[in-house]
């Protein structure tokens, strides 16, 4: 990198915020786990249990009437869950995006969280897939303009997250804000897949010893994740390199 910023200086900020936050980092951890279970997987599972059509979709396979009701139900279910993955989503977020500050509480967490309305959800859930389609057009056309692709737009879901910005808006400033930085995102992505890569591979030929080792690798990446884009608003958006988003800008 230049201008003083170093994929060092990002490993160190996400190490510091991880030694600050530990405990709330997995306290919040937690609680999306636990979200997502009574709100998504709970609901799912007592529909299978009590219906006997989507039991049978999933156990026969067939395609009857009812079950193409079954599938209707499940494309509906699907978009359930993207609105309640997005609604929990956003303030975990702007709430990691914070930690790099300061040491955060519980309370930032909820109180984001009684603010983000169904606007601002639908929003982050039409960004999800203008990102995605851009990512699938660039890894048919041969998988590297895919890459690149989410080099120059992969922050724009933090930016979403960070100044409730519109879905166009936030593609357009990750575009501005990864611009000269892009070859170091890339690198810096590649020593986190290095990094952990030996991790999951140890642990392949055992179920058990894999989902504990996903569940506790996933949380120590939190601020690995997020710490890229935290120095790069900093340097470019708060010492005016640059002109960072406005909030809610939903253009």
């Amino acid at each position: 990198m230049t201008n003083g910023l170093t994929i060092g200086d990002v490993f160190r900020t996400a190490f510091q915020a991880l030694k600050m936050n530990f405990t709330i980092y997995f306290a919040i951890y937690l609680i999306m786990i636990f979200f997502m279970f009574i709100f998504a997987a709970l609901p799912m599972i007592l529909a299978f249990f009590l219906f006997p059509p989507i039991k049978n979709f999933f156990i026969s396979g067939s395609t009857t009437t009812s079950n193409i009701l079954v599938i209707v139900f499940l494309f509906l279910y699907y978009v359930y869950v993207m609105i309640i993955t997005s609604y929990i989503s956003i303030p975990a977020y702007k709430f990691i995006i914070n930690s790099f500050e300061a040491k955060m509480s519980i309370k930032f967490y909820f109180d984001t969280l009684k603010e983000i309305d169904i606007k601002r959800v639908f929003r982050f859930i039409l960004l999800l897939i203008l990102f995605i389609l851009i990512i699938l057009v660039g890894m048919f056309l041969f998988v590297i303009p895919g890459i690149y692709f989410a080099l120059i737009f992969g922050f724009s879901i933090y930016i979403a997250a960070d100044y409730n910005t519109s879905p166009i808006e936030s593609l357009r400033k990750s575009a501005e804000l990864t611009r000269g930085y892009r070859g170091s995102i890339f690198a810096y992505n590649l020593i986190l897949f290095i990094i952990f890569l030996p991790i999951s591979l140890i642990s392949m030929n055992n179920e058990i010893i894999s989902s504990i080792i996903t569940i506790v690798v996933s949380f120590l990446f939190i601020p690995f994740q997020f710490a890229f884009y935290y120095k790069l608003k900093k340097h470019k958006w708060e010492n005016n390199i640059e002109k960072g988003p406005q909030d809610g800008i939903v253009v």
